[in-house]
């Protein structure tokens, strides 16, 4: 493994950090399959940290950081993992069950013209109004080479939350301040397959709806990761 770059001790510290943590897969993985995952699990936590961090975010802090681009060799050469959106959680595990806040942040990845297109928004609600999106944002990212065709602001507003492969991040607590872990599973969507997550934002509506199977598998999954976690004092 070679890092560079003003972010190489951050990714490092991250890296070492992934070498502990205990990794399951439904169905037949392949290599390149399990590699785009890490990458992008990898890319949540980090997003999770800047959402939760701010300006002291220690990705931003060194000059990087705000969208991630993973790439895997295939078929001879590297490609770019494409059409993915990341969602951002908060949870918390009692001895009464979980509770799960929505997705406080949403962000699109994709590319057009090998051009990097970047959508974002946080989400916010209480008990009397439905959520509703806002900071907004739509990002251009070039490649280091000409393009023959750049998208504009019109090409990012019509980018859709809804992707096949969904990266979720949860930042978990429990009953006791030293009770924390984080969680991130992927999900990929066949075309024949239901999504377990719906996300629709059109003309000013925004809804999401969740499988109710997706929502119980979560808490489970919760509930054991942090059962199991190695307690410190």
């Amino acid at each position: 493994m070679a890092l560079q770059g003003t972010g190489s001790d951050v990714i490092k510290e991250l890296v070492e950090l992934w070498k502990g943590l205990e990794e399951r897969a439904t169905g037949e993985v392949n290599a390149a399959v399990k590699a785009v995952a890490t990458g992008f699990s990898m890319s949540s936590m980090l997003l999770r940290a800047e959402l939760h961090g701010g300006d002291a975010a220690p990705t931003l802090r060194s000059m990087f950081g705000g969208g991630y681009e993973v790439a895997t060799f295939s078929n001879g050469a590297f490609r770019k993992a494409s059409n993915v959106t990341f969602l951002i959680w908060r949870a918390q595990v009692t001895t009464e069950g979980v509770n799960l806040s929505l997705p406080e942040l949403l962000l699109k990845q994709t590319y057009l013209n090998d051009v990097l297109m970047l959508r974002s928004a946080r989400v916010v609600s209480d008990n009397h109004s439905a959520p509703q999106l806002v900071d907004e944002q739509g990002h251009m990212i070039l490649p280091m080479y000409e393009v023959r065709e750049k998208p504009n602001q019109h090409d990012i507003a019509a980018i859709s939350f809804q992707s096949p492969l969904i990266c979720h991040c949860f930042m978990v607590s429990g009953s006791e301040p030293n009770d924390l872990m984080i969680y991130t599973r992927m999900q990929q969507t066949s075309p024949t397959s239901l999504p377990t997550v719906k996300i629709e934002d059109e003309e000013g509506r925004f809804v999401m709806s969740f499988q109710d199977q997706f929502i119980r598998e979560i808490a489970m999954s919760l509930q054991d990761g942090l059962a199991r976690r190695p307690k410190t004092s």
